[in-house]
């Protein structure tokens, strides 16, 4: 089953693909969400071969949550449901964090065997769903936080209506402003998910606060082995530099960055080829 796969201080971190599993259309095929209306044994299987294959515990070990666009965080020590909420938090070795994304943004928060996974589409984050969930990840870790954000939608197919564009635009800043292959205006969600840290940060050293320049020119900031190409793949041959990200405490929010879905990265494109979320 396609996914992608790599180790953050100790933790795995997976995220899988739409391919390779045994549900039908509209489905098709590896859906993992019993609430989507798919067949029930289809989706347990499509569960037993992801824990199988990304090496994981079986997922009946799997730790859940009903997730609302909100920006609630639970903190679970065993596998189950864990109510409504859009991110999970856990110091359990024994226990594997999901969420399930289409469009969404799907991110791995890690830092001194404390780890987080968290669902956040353009809600989350007018809900602050990531602040709240690296707060919960220091709580318990005393390390770094680091995060990796997986695949979502593309800009270039995520047409947004504008009153709901200035209210993103307002937490986040113009950032998230983009436009539809059309033309028409459009979400840039990862755009809007690397930079909600961004508004509260403390440059380290520097008096006054003020900001130094863009982490990949400052010395001595690691560089990610490879990047993940159009197909799914990695290409060891052209580094792309980490992006780090200081918080208002000075701790640093490293972040491995994954492609967004679209034309150009159908294997990890949602079922929804073009997505409108309309005005009013």
């Amino acid at each position: 089953m396609g996914h992608i796969a790599l180790e953050i201080d100790g933790a795995r971190v997976a995220f899988t693909d739409r391919h390779d599993g045994v549900s039908i259309a509209p489905y098709d095929t590896a859906n993992l969400g019993f609430a989507s209306g798919d067949d029930p044994a289809a989706v347990a299987e499509n569960r037993r071969r992801v824990a199988h294959d990304v090496g994981g515990p079986d997922a009946r070990q799997w730790a859940w949550v009903r997730q609302v666009h909100g920006g609630r965080v639970v903190h679970v020590d065993t596998p189950g449901a864990g109510g409504d909420a859009d991110a999970l938090v856990t110091a359990d070795r024994g226990v594997s964090l999901v969420v399930l994304v289409a469009d969404c943004a799907p991110i791995a928060l890690v830092a001194d065997g404390t780890v987080a996974a968290v669902h956040c589409g353009w809600r989350g984050l007018t809900a602050g769903v990531i602040d709240a969930a690296v707060a919960a990840v220091r709580e318990r870790g005393r390390s770094p936080v680091r995060a990796v954000v997986g695949p979502c939608i593309s800009p270039a197919h995520y047409e947004f209506g504008v009153d709901q564009l200035a209210q993103v635009t307002q937490q986040t800043g113009p950032v998230v402003q983009a436009q539809t292959e059309a033309g028409t205006p459009a979400l840039d969600l990862r755009a809007g998910v690397l930079r909600i840290s961004r508004p509260r940060q403390a440059a380290e050293g520097q008096p006054g606060g003020k900001a130094r320049g863009p982490p990949r020119h400052r010395p001595g900031i690691a560089r990610a082995p490879h990047y993940l190409n159009g197909r799914g793949g990695s290409d060891p041959v052209v580094p792309r530099p980490d992006l780090t990200l200081e918080l208002a405490d000075r701790e640093r929010l490293t972040e491995s960055l994954m492609p967004p879905c679209g034309a150009s990265t159908p294997r990890w494109a949602s079922r929804r080829s073009h997505r409108r979320v309309p005005s009013g």
